[in-house]
């Protein structure tokens, strides 16, 4: 005699999805990425659609395919059984969800934000694109913007995220100048963008803010004839640009 499948109940007062190691980007998810946080040491598990991540990201349509590999296939065969047993995926709880691990989020700095605020606010973006943008000062959202566009280089879905940022206006309204701050703090404003602009292909972002480093540059230099030595935060990817760029400066 067949098993009956499970119906839609209330959800209890706490359940597994409202644990601090589950991130809940779709409520009806049918599949966890597991990603570590290197600044808290912490794993977290973000419940998300398949068929969104497949369809958003080159990376995760390859990784997740239910035919080609045997992570995908493994993973097409659990998604089947819950669906036998449940009749609607927002009834199950994370633990039986079918789990891919993701060891490299790309490569982010060590110690400016938690991979896991990057890394939810990615997700989230993805599975709905009407995802409000944080109301976070002009520099938070600046180096927000670096941060996504290098997880998104690593998940192959530059485009999808580009878009969205045309469509809150952030790559219009962050192209203007800020008021004056300090030389280092203008530097890092201005390398974070270039790296986020040749990274998503703002193009006005790579030449305003190309032109704005190689300017300082030549000042710093003529000043004092020689170069800080180092630089606050040198693991960033923004301090050694991609591409060909740093090497552009230090030829200029």
């Amino acid at each position: 005699m067949p098993r009956a499948r499970k119906v839609a109940t209330p959800a209890p007062a706490q359940s597994p999805e409202a644990t601090s190691s589950t991130v809940v980007i779709s409520s009806d998810g049918d599949i966890l990425i597991q990603i570590k946080d290197p600044t808290t040491r912490t794993d977290n598990c973000y419940r998300c659609s398949r068929n969104v991540l497949r369809s958003a990201s080159e990376y995760f349509n390859v990784l997740l395919d239910p035919v080609k590999f045997s992570e995908g296939i493994a993973i097409e065969a659990r998604i089947q059984d819950l669906t036998r047993r449940y009749n609607d995926f927002a009834i199950i709880p994370a633990s039986e969800l079918p789990k891919v691990v993701v060891a490299d989020v790309g490569d982010l700095p060590k110690g400016c934000v938690s991979t896991r605020t990057v890394v939810r606010l990615f997700f989230k973006i993805l599975h709905d694109p009407s995802t409000a943008w944080p109301p976070v000062p002009r520099a938070q959202s600046v180096n927000l913007i670096a941060l996504l566009s290098i997880v998104s280089d690593r998940f192959a879905c530059l485009n999808g995220i580009a878009e969205y940022l045309i469509r809150q206006g952030l790559e219009t309204t962050l192209l203007k100048d800020r008021k004056p701050i300090t030389a280092h703090k203008i530097e890092l404003e201005n390398r974070q963008k270039l790296l986020a602009g040749f990274l998503f292909g703002f193009g006005d972002w790579v030449r305003h803010c190309s032109a704005a480093l190689i300017v300082a540059k030549r000042q710093a230099t003529s000043l004092d004839g020689s170069e800080d030595e180092e630089r606050e935060g040198e693991d960033a990817l923004w301090c050694r640009l991609p591409g060909g760029l740093e090497g552009a400066f230090s030829a200029k």
